[in-house]
């Protein structure tokens, strides 16, 4: 099976598409295949462009795609089994976006697989659409700065912002897209010559946290703000929808991305645990789905805050099939009542998936680029969520993790955590200036589903890609043109191979200091500074408490618990916005872009 996207790019020129690349994309949609709705949202812009006369289709392939979209399975009340996940943040838009833009197509026509109208699909997708784009102006997104999902989020909201009908929706998804762009912006970085986007995010891949250049938003930046021109020339990825929709981005947001002087970016975002379970919500769309759909977008599905509400969703949608979440068969014959207890004993391991509020901070200058979610729930399981990044020119990365493992044994599930996507334990991450701790401690209760426990951590160092090294017993560094930086560790460090260190023990520290050559002559006086930096840690394995004296100042951080800075507690922010660029509140009512202004409703008109 072709299974390429529909180059987009002939449809606008009126070119006919491959018969086997269409044929690929039809089958894997009506095989109702994982990701079939990427495949339908590339098929709608097909569609869409044709009949708003910006592109055209030959009527023979335009008569089998509709018939496609028609017979396609939309939400999981719909009939059908198949395996396909429709309910994460990034799905959830994509499906209902296709389905309200397939209503709009065909109003009068049935829909084959539930017998609806097509008015009838647009009708309750609208409701589902708004719901989605409201939740992420009011708390931002839960796969938060994600180099691969953001590719999704973006051409799904592009579709409605390109396409929808509904004057509402289109102004509101324009804003969303907004802000989608403005996070690249904030949170990118270049060095004259290309342009990465991995900070910390919810989610992250391996591919993408290693080599970020071939990361699913690189051809969208390459588009919004450059420098270099999209490598898709044919426009078949999702990406492209973007490119077709007509959005234009706005001038305040590119000036931020072109912005090289020194930054720092801190911006909150998505909701703990405790805040979902509070929050209540007035919809049409019912309480099963209203919650189920707000713990599934933070892929919280096995906490004792969220159990319950899921296997309500998972009884009212048949989901024993669906091979996401077929494990949760044996709790649906469970009291509610015992679910969040039993959970509590339990304490499994896919806890570790939930995507829950993250504090990130950024820190840019012409040199070098440093991210982290700091304080993400340390001592608990992790899945994919990317903790730290240190970015260098040339898109070298620098990341540490505590490598997991499987906790399932099919396709579908069993790539995170690994050795280098999210960790089995999270650790203690604090960053302030140049400076970022990562303090492992992995003396934390064990549970169910967690694989053997690997007690050590390790550091992604690709050392054939700097242009010098050093390294001592406890601390390496390296260089990259005029950037520099230095990791210090507090056990002995193992040299595994060219591209990974190692540090053993049940309590890690990975101290990494930032720098450039405007600052220092060379890198044997940068590594001097790193190799003295001193890093307490107190008797083991029971120790959680930690001293690092670093770029004058030092820290004190109890894991968990506490961090001071010379003495003084440390208050991370929970604005949505904290930057010489741009603030909000949590929550905002309006969101001021250097003039260019934001409401829930979309672009505020001047």
């Amino acid at each position: 099976m072709d299974t390429r996207f529909l180059p987009l790019r002939r449809v606008l020129t009126g070119e006919p598409a491959d018969e086997d690349q269409l044929a690929g994309q039809l089958a894997f949609v009506q095989a109702r295949l994982d990701c079939a709705d990427f495949r339908v949202a590339n098929l709608l812009a097909a569609l869409l462009l044709d009949d708003t006369g910006r592109g055209r289709l030959r009527e023979d392939q335009r008569e089998q795609i509709v018939t496609t979209v028609l017979g396609f399975r939309y939400w999981l009340d719909e009939p059908g089994v198949d395996g396909m996940c429709l309910f994460s943040e990034n799905h959830q838009i994509l499906f209902a976006s296709c389905d309200y833009l397939a209503g709009q197509l065909h109003p009068a026509w049935v829909f084959s697989n539930d017998g609806r109208t097509g008015a009838e699909h647009r009708d309750r997708a609208a409701i589902r659409v708004r719901q989605w784009l409201g939740r992420r102006w009011q708390h931002g997104f839960s796969e938060w700065l994600s180099n691969t999902y953001y590719e999704e989020h973006i051409a799904a909201v592009a579709l409605l912002a390109g396409f929808a009908a509904d004057d509402d929706i289109r102004a509101q998804a324009t804003g969303v897209l907004d802000l989608l762009l403005l996070d690249l912006a904030l949170h990118s970085w270049t060095d004259g010559q290309d342009r990465w986007f991995i900070p910390s995010s919810g989610r992250c891949y391996a591919p993408g946290k290693q080599a970020p250049g071939g990361s699913a938003v690189a051809d969208i930046m390459r588009w919004a703000f450059g420098p270099g021109e999209v490598q898709d020339q044919e426009w078949a990825t999702l990406s492209a929808i973007l490119f077709a929709s007509g959005y234009e981005v706005p001038e305040q947001i590119r000036a931020i991305a072109h912005d090289r002087d020194g930054a720092t970016i801190d911006q909150a975002m998505g909701l703990e645990l405790a805040e979902a379970a509070a929050l209540r919500e007035p919809s049409p769309l019912g309480e099963v789905e209203t919650r189920g759909t707000l713990w599934w977008a933070m892929e919280a599905f096995t906490t004792p805050e969220s159990i319950v509400d899921t296997m309500r969703a998972f009884r009212a949608w048949r989901m024993k099939d669906n091979p996401f979440l077929t494990n949760l068969t044996p709790f649906a014959k469970l009291p509610e009542a015992l679910l969040p207890g039993l959970i509590r004993i339990l304490n499994p391991a896919t806890q570790g998936v939930a995507l829950e509020r993250a504090r990130v901070r950024t820190r840019r200058t012409p040199h070098w680029f440093l991210s982290s979610a700091q304080r993400y729930r340390p001592g608990g399981y992790g899945d994919q969520q990317h903790l730290w990044t240190a970015l260098l020119p040339r898109g070298v990365t620098v990341f540490a993790t505590h490598p997991g493992g499987a906790m399932f044994d099919d396709v579908a599930r069993n790539f995170s955590p690994g050795e280098w996507v999210g960790n089995g334990i999270n650790p203690d991450v604090v960053q302030h200036g140049r400076v970022l701790i990562a303090f492992h401690h992995l003396g934390v209760r064990s549970g169910y589903l967690e694989p053997k426990r690997r007690l050590e951590s390790h550091l992604w160092w690709p050392r054939t890609d700097f242009d010098e090294t050093q390294q001592g017993q406890r601390w390496v560094a390296g260089r990259i043109g005029s950037a520099y930086i230095g990791v210090r560790s507090w056990a002995p460090l193992e040299f595994v191979s060219r591209n990974e260190i190692r540090q053993p023990g049940k309590v890690t520290v990975w101290v990494v200091l930032m720098g450039d050559a405007e600052a220092y002559a060379d890198l044997t006086e940068f590594a001097a500074e790193v190799a003295a930096i001193p890093v307490v840690a107190g008797d083991l394995p029971d120790n959680r408490h930690l001293m690092v004296w670093a770029d004058g100042h030092r820290h004190d951080l109890t894991f968990g618990g506490a961090h001071l800075i010379d003495g003084e507690p440390v208050i991370l922010s929970e604005d949505r916005y904290a930057s010489r660029f741009v603030t909000a509140e949590r929550g905002p009512e309006r969101i001021d872009v250097g003039g260019h202004v934001l409401t829930a409703a979309g672009r505020e008109q001047r």
